[in-house]
């Protein structure tokens, strides 16, 4: 159901984008809310394997039509209807981007027409009430599956034909239009039923917890109480992708060659020309460039090539794209901590000096050294040709050596530079458009060179105290001034943060139920706030003039 820019007029392909983002923009405010994280590596393994899903194209008998499934409620059942709908979007945009898989002007179309049935009309008409009902759990996850994905395709099909007419495609008679999508995605819609509805009777024997809204069975069912997971989390996920890499790498080989519901209620029933339809404009022309200039895989294969090879690629690359956005997108969010924002801030400084206070092999290397190979390690990643992605990638290795040796834990490099890394992921992003195709191999290795730099610059101040630094900056003839200043800045920095958690507090507790500072008090919060911090900064001074400090930094 991928429809093509064709079939969008500009009028209503931006009207489908703003509303496709208004319910992700609701959907984000409402997971960040409840500041629900849990569900990240679900998430991330479930998007991957309704990616893999939608590669197979199964023949609907007796049609000549093929279909395959949308997947929104399959994730909506496993994460609830607004990580589904964010889950669904991600993939559809890959698929677009990376795959020309479907049109780009048509995305925010596609978004609505194939996630957001099945994530929140699926789930509120459907899904919860079947799940509050007091028919047995594995009723529930066969008839609530097959009913959801019968009436979402019937939407996403009616809104096709909706969309088409409204942007004037005058080849396509509403009512014909209609009397064929129908029935056509009614046949698919069962089959995804059936489908989704073996997997998550698979999930309710392997661990029925992670199951959105599933209620214990009533006492008098045979089913008894509550079933118990029967398989760790971890393991349980880990069959999942391994289904999505085997589906996407191999299964995918046996997709149906015949056109989807769509394509073939176009050109083989209403006998509409393949080459030449629908509408034409200019803003349909230039996100067909761009498409063209970023898949680097149209349609799942190799350019210019017919080999299957690619198509295996495909389904293993475009797998795995989705699972490290999800998994990356999980290690940035899973140190989250609520509450006082200032009290975080101090926390994550105190969780700096503790980790590098630590006694790996790599704490008690000599500062000089660690700073001296962090400089080269950067330096060398950096003289990379920006073409050169496979041979950086091996680059990889040394700071995952590095981190595994030091005890620390990778996600959480990822979380403390939570705030640098979008910048850093930004590098490169506009080279395919105009290197084209090969500007996406540099747009990575840019991005890659980004990260790594990161991750090895962290992992040198997680394993080095701040006065171990600057001895070690001074050591290589860093001007003194600078040092001390880089010392006595970190240390002011900590006490800012700590006055600015006590007087929020304070601030709080007279108003409590005032959501931040009002803004008439920013001005004596302020005031107040350099006060306070130059008063302690100057007993701190004080203190260390008494224990002999000079101008000299002390080893």
């Amino acid at each position: 159901m991928h429809m093509a820019d064709a079939l969008l007029s500009p009028t209503v392909a931006t009207t489908m984008y703003a509303a496709t983002a208004l319910a992700g923009t609701g959907s984000i405010v409402k997971l960040n809310k409840h500041e629900d994280v849990s569900r990240l590596p679900t998430m991330a393994v479930t998007a991957a394997l309704v990616f893999a899903g939608q590669m197979i194209n199964f023949t609907i008998p007796g049609t000549g039509a093929s279909g395959h499934i949308c997947g929104g409620m399959l994730l909506t059942s496993l994460l609830g209807p607004e990580a589904g709908f964010l889950s669904m979007i991600v993939i559809l945009a890959i698929q677009c981007l990376f795959f020309a898989d479907g049109g780009l002007l048509a995305l925010g179309a596609n978004c609505w027409n194939m996630a957001f049935y099945g994530c929140f009309i699926g789930y509120y008409l459907i899904w919860r009430p079947i799940m509050k009902s007091g028919l047995s759990n594995r009723v529930k996850l066969i008839l609530a599956p097959v009913l959801g994905c019968i009436l979402t395709l019937q939407l996403g099909a009616f809104s096709v034909c909706l969309e088409t007419t409204l942007s004037g495609v005058t080849d396509l008679p509403f009512g014909v239009f209609v009397t064929i999508m129908q029935p056509i995605h009614l046949a698919i819609g069962l089959v995804e039923g059936l489908v989704t509805s073996a997997i998550l009777l698979f999930v309710y024997e392997a661990r029925p917890s992670i199951i959105v809204d599933l209620m214990p069975a009533p006492l008098w069912n045979c089913e008894g109480a509550k079933k118990a997971d029967r398989l760790p989390l971890v393991s349980t996920l880990a069959v999942i992708l391994v289904a999505a890499l085997a589906i996407g790498g191999g299964v995918s080989l046996l997709a149906s060659s015949n056109p989807d519901g769509l394509e073939w209620s176009m050109f083989n029933q209403m006998g509409i020309n393949e080459d030449s339809y629908g509408v034409t404009s200019s803003a349909a022309t230039k996100a067909s460039i761009i498409q063209e200039n970023l898949a680097f895989l149209p349609d799942y294969a190799f350019k210019d090539s017919e080999d299957f090879t690619g198509t295996v690629f495909s389904g293993i690359v475009g797998t795995g794209i989705v699972f490290l956005i999800f998994i990356v997108l999980s290690m940035i969010l899973s140190g989250r901590r609520g509450g006082n924002k200032a009290q975080n801030a101090l926390m994550e400084l105190k969780d700096i000096d503790e980790l590098a206070e630590g006694n790996s092999l790599i704490h008690r290397c000599n500062p000089l050294i660690k700073l001296i190979c962090t400089i080269a390690y950067i330096y060398f990643v950096v003289s990379f040709d920006k073409y050169n992605f496979i041979p950086l990638c091996l680059m990889a290795i040394i700071p995952i050596a590095v981190y595994l040796i030091a005890r620390i834990n990778i996600a959480l490099c990822f979380y403390k530079l939570r705030i640098i890394m979008p910048f850093i992921l930004m590098v490169g992003i506009f080279n395919p458009l105009f290197e084209g195709s090969v500007g996406l191999v540099s747009m990575f290795t840019l991005m890659l060179k980004g990260v790594l730099s990161l991750m090895m610059s962290f992992v040198f101040v997680a394993t080095t105290p701040i006065d171990k630094l600057c001895n070690a900056l001074r050591k290589v003839h860093f001007p003194k001034i600078l040092v001390t200043m880089l010392l006595l800045t970190y240390r002011y920095i900590g006490v800012l943060v700590k006055e600015v958690s006590v007087m929020t507090d304070a601030y709080h507790l007279r108003a409590p139920n005032q959501k931040g500072i009002a803004p008439k008090a920013w001005g004596s919060f302020l005031g107040q706030l350099l006060l306070r911090s130059m008063d302690k900064a100057t007993e701190i001074y004080n203190s260390m003039l008494l224990r002999g400090y000079g101008v000299e930094v002390k080893k």
